[in-house]
């Protein structure tokens, strides 16, 4: 074979094996593998997801789908009501996992960055997975800058966090320490946060949202029948259902370091920490409001147990807060914020047990450190204990209070404050309380922008006509 003759061939092998090559690349750029799939590759009913062109969700395993770290900060949208029956044998083919169920979206190592938008379709009979590990539990685990909105849930399934195999010594030692209310804002997300639409909101904004739920559990430090611990916003969301943990619960929101704003809570929030919209708060509450009911705890509040924060424009109505003892408050139970113009309409029972107190206030059971009570009233039936210190506006006083207002004809009492300086407080009737008078009575109020009398009623805020 002549040397011409072999350099073609060899020409023609290197151009053949550079050929081949191509192919194979070009393959398995279009055949994708498991860990690193195609770009057009999805699980989901359709769309690409991006905010444009959402991915759709359509069925409980595809809104499971999301949990993983490729679509973590895409973007979806739910596109017809969703049975999510199934997800109670979601995991069980996995038998190192003791608790069955849908696995929360995001964890605090990988959070979900994306958006969720329920396009106002249901979610029904969600199980909700509870490993002893993860400290955030919820549809969505742990958010970071995403946007939840639209959603809506109907869980009338009572959940129970805890199954007895997780109730070891182990495990009940493991916690221990996480179920105080050590507020510290750098460890927050250490705490166990159980929300049935989030665990733990960080930065993100949750709108529209409407839940019904029954959420019990034990070893929680902050549990929410909507958000466990919200460091984001909140807007224009309900929750109706059943919330009660060993710790600190809330209707809406266990913990809330963020923003609550145009949100209500109802049904019946029961803890030794309890209030009827937020658990704690060192954030904000604006325009917001509770007619939850309350019970069998140690610190109670209308609308909010602790108070280190701001509440504006908010009230607890319809309340009853019942077989409880300690602190109980009909719209915060200790308060060292500020609250402003706001007010609760509400009756409170209690007990006495073997410890100092109990102590009732209208308004506030105690107000002290840096705690301010302005522009604000209380309507309150008491049934209590004779040893109770009780009082028509707070019962312990240790702050300041300006232009507040109690009814005594329904209160029965003539104190505004049962300890402490009861300046800035003043008693009125009904007749003078009710009715286009409550004008003249309490001049302080801002009654063009923020308050308005009824014909025959107490005074409300404006907000709430809109």
């Amino acid at each position: 074979m002549s040397e011409s003759t072999i350099n073609a061939k060899r020409n023609w092998m290197q151009i053949l094996n550079a050929f081949l090559l191509i192919c194979l690349v070009v393959s398995l750029a279009s055949c994708g593998t498991e860990s690193n799939p195609p770009t057009n590759y999805h699980p989901f009913a359709g769309g690409a997801g991006t905010p444009d062109d959402p991915f759709q969700i359509a069925t409980v395993e595809q809104l499971q789908a999301i949990d993983d770290t490729l679509w973590l900060d895409k973007h979806f949208v739910q596109v017809q009501d969703i049975d999510a029956s199934a997800s109670a044998d979601f995991q069980k083919e996995n038998h190192d996992i003791h608790e069955f169920g849908f696995i929360p979206i995001g964890t605090y190592q990988t959070p979900f960055t994306g958006s969720f938008d329920g396009n106002a379709f249901r979610i029904t009979d969600l199980i909700l997975n509870m490993y002893p590990w993860d400290p955030h539990v919820g549809t969505f685990g742990f958010i970071q800058g995403a946007v939840i909105k639209n959603v809506t849930i109907e869980n009338p399934i009572e959940l129970n966090v805890f199954s007895e195999k997780q109730e070891s010594i182990k495990f009940q030692e493991m916690i221990a320490g996480k179920i105080n209310d050590n507020l510290n804002e750098n460890h927050l997300t250490d705490k166990r946060a159980l929300g049935f639409l989030v665990g733990y909101n960080s930065g993100g904004t949750i709108e529209n949202c409407r839940l019904t739920v029954d959420v019990r559990s034990r070893f929680v430090s902050y549990s929410g029948g909507m958000v466990g611990i919200n460091a984001g916003v909140i807007s224009n969301s309900k929750v109706n259902g059943y919330v009660a943990i060993l710790a600190t619960s809330g209707g809406l929101v266990g913990l809330n370091t963020g923003t609550v704003m145009d949100s209500f809570s109802e049904g019946v929030v029961s803890s030794q920490v309890s209030g009827g919209l937020v658990g704690s708060n060192l954030g904000e509450i604006i325009n917001s409001y509770s007619k939850a009911d309350l019970g069998s705890g140690n610190l109670h509040g209308g609308l909010v147990a602790r108070n280190y924060g701001v509440v504006k424009r908010s009230f607890s109505m319809g309340v009853n807060i019942d077989d409880s003892y300690g602190s109980i408050g009909g719209l915060v139970g200790i308060n060292q914020g500020l609250i402003e113009n706001s007010y609760s309409q509400t009756t409170l029972s209690a007990f006495k047990d073997n410890n100092e107190g109990p102590f009732v206030g209208g308004l506030v059971a105690e107000n002290v450190g840096e705690g301010m009570i302005k522009s604000s009233y209380s309507v309150t039936l008491f049934n209590v204990p004779m040893e109770s210190i009780v009082a028509g506006v707070v019962s312990i006083n240790r702050s300041l209070l300006n232009d507040t207002y109690w009814d005594i004809d329904i209160s029965q009492l003539e104190q505004a404050v049962g300890e402490g300086s009861p300046e800035g407080a003043t008693g009125l009737s009904t007749a003078q309380i009710t009715g286009p008078a409550a004008e003249q009575n309490m001049p302080e109020f801002d009654w063009v922008n923020i308050w308005r009398t009824t014909e025959d009623g107490y005074p409300v805020l404006r907000w709430e006509e809109e």
